[in-house]
């Protein structure tokens, strides 16, 4: 897609997982993702899968306050994605077995370092 052309270029961090990738940009910008979200891997809605990177739909909650996302962290399992935003962990996917880390069956925030 259009936005994947030149993201090699200014990209951070690339994290690969089974079916999905997480890209953390440089210059601060927002995280981009592509790939099967069936579980809320990609996003706070189920069943989302995007073939062309885009900005990752994530919880308002999770990103108010952050203007640049440059201390921004990601790690990518086979069902579920984490981020680690100014010190505060969230996870987001398949709850399957406790891999979030907490009760919500989707998406949430585990803690703070």
């Amino acid at each position: 897609g259009k936005m994947a052309s030149g993201l090699h270029k200014s990209a951070l961090a690339l994290h690969c997982g089974y079916s999905h990738t997480v890209i953390i940009p440089g210059g601060g910008q927002y995280p981009i993702g592509w790939g099967l979200g069936l579980n809320g891997e990609l996003s706070i809605e189920d069943g989302i899968t995007e073939f062309d990177a885009h900005k990752l739909n994530l919880p308002r909650s999770w990103t108010d306050g952050v203007r640049r996302f440059e201390r921004t962290q990601a790690a990518v399992g086979a069902s579920h994605t984490a981020f680690l935003f100014d010190g505060a962990l969230y996870t987001m996917g398949s709850s399957a077995n406790g891999r979030l880390g907490h009760e919500n069956e989707r998406y949430g925030k585990v803690g703070s370092t």
